[in-house]
């Protein structure tokens, strides 16, 4: 494939993802800046209810693929609007471990599974820790 038509294709694949809608109804409290410069907030509202209701599946999803961490390492995983500003912020299901293939697992567990399907704009992601635990 060349380079403009991948170009052209990932173009089209951006433009078609879901938004989250009215993502200002999910901010809670400013949590920090990532070290990428992007601002995050506590999820409260729709994205927290959402979070809600499917977290049970992703447990189930991490039990049921026996999804091994480091006895040293606990793996959590929380929601967080992020995004440059309010109107723009998106929210994330965050996974934290100090074992980086473990978070990456999880968030290739779940992205495979269905569960996020009627949450579209919920996006995944991962982190050794949130940022604004690292400095207390």
């Amino acid at each position: 494939m060349s380079a403009s038509r991948l170009r052209n294709t990932l173009s089209a694949l951006h433009r078609n993802k879901e938004t989250w809608p009215n993502p200002e109804l999910s901010i809670g409290t400013f949590c920090g800046t990532t070290k990428d410069k992007v601002n995050y907030w506590e999820a409260q509202g729709p994205a927290r209810e959402a979070f809600v209701n499917i977290s049970t599946s992703i447990q189930e999803t991490l039990n049921d693929e026996c999804l091994r961490v480091p006895s040293s390492s606990t793996l959590v995983y929380d929601v967080y609007m992020i995004g440059k500003t309010p109107g723009k912020a998106v929210p994330h299901i965050m996974f934290s471990c100090k074992a980086s293939e473990s978070r990456k697992k999880a968030v290739a567990l779940v992205r495979k599974s269905d569960i996020l399907d009627h949450y579209p704009g919920m996006e995944l992601g991962h982190w050794e820790s949130p940022p604004h635990l690292l400095s207390v």
